[in-house]
């Protein structure tokens, strides 16, 4: 009798013995890529600490150079440092700037910037005639920086040393070169302080770091981009607010 058996096959197919060629060309593929994200991440490991402090860079204008004055303007311990800096005689006199006088300075409920200046710098030794206040009133560094262009205007061949928040420092460099003339801004130095909990070594490693790297990013960026803004923020209106909730 004819066998009739069919012929013996492979139980796998040709196609599963060997891979097709797209599924070699994904697979390289994918091996490159984890490569690349592998070094990638060696080299940000190794070095992150320069890149970041690279990043707030922007941030810190520091030109500490010797002047007639010191503007207490911000920056942690700057009440401290001015005090310092004037029994030293690094300074004739301690300039102060008030802020536009919200509700509560207006009843007497917190004191107002100007006294509060005056009441700090006195409990740490400099005297009450050594105490400017500039005129007018200032809650940006657009404003501090026209009240201090005025008072340099009126008092030709003084310069002035700004006592500043290190992070804040480099946005008000560029408010003073959008705003001072050549000749005011030469009489103008800025003393960046540095805030005891961080500074651009070690900002990535506190909270507060981070807060104030993420705030100085958005405040040099807004007034690159908008630049100053000549109309003042209206006040918030307690009273009005509290009609509406009625």
């Amino acid at each position: 009798m004819t066998d009739r058996r069919l012929p013996a096959h492979d139980s796998q197919p040709d196609s599963a013995a060997s891979p097709t060629k797209p599924a070699a060309k994904c697979s390289k593929f994918r091996r490159h890529w984890l490569k690349v994200t592998a070094c990638s991440m060696l080299v940000v490991a190794v070095l992150h600490a320069p890149l970041l402090r690279l990043a707030v860079s922007p941030f810190v204008a520091d030109d500490n150079r010797a002047a007639d004055h010191l503007f207490v303007y911000s920056g942690d311990g700057r009440f401290a440092r001015a005090a310092e800096a004037y029994r030293n005689g690094e300074a004739k006199q301690v300039l102060v700037l008030d802020r536009p006088a919200s509700r509560l300075v207006r009843l007497g409920i917190v004191a107002s910037r100007a006294d509060e200046c005056r009441r700090e710098l006195t409990r740490r030794g400099v005297p009450g005639d050594a105490i400017v206040l500039i005129s007018g009133t200032a809650d940006n560094p657009w404003q501090a920086v026209h009240c201090l262009g005025a008072w340099l205007k009126d008092h030709p061949g003084e310069s002035v040393r700004m006592l500043c928040d290190r992070f804040a420092s480099g946005d008000l460099r560029y408010v003073m070169s959008r705003v001072l003339g050549a000749n005011e801004r030469q009489r103008v130095a800025i003393q960046a302080l540095a805030d005891r909990r961080y500074d651009e070594s070690n900002w990535w490693k506190s909270r507060w770091g981070w807060h104030a790297a993420m705030g100085a990013t958005c405040e040099l960026a807004y007034d690159r981009l908008r630049g100053e803004d000549p109309r003042p923020g209206p006040e918030f209106d307690i009273e009005a607010f509290e009609r509406t909730l009625r």
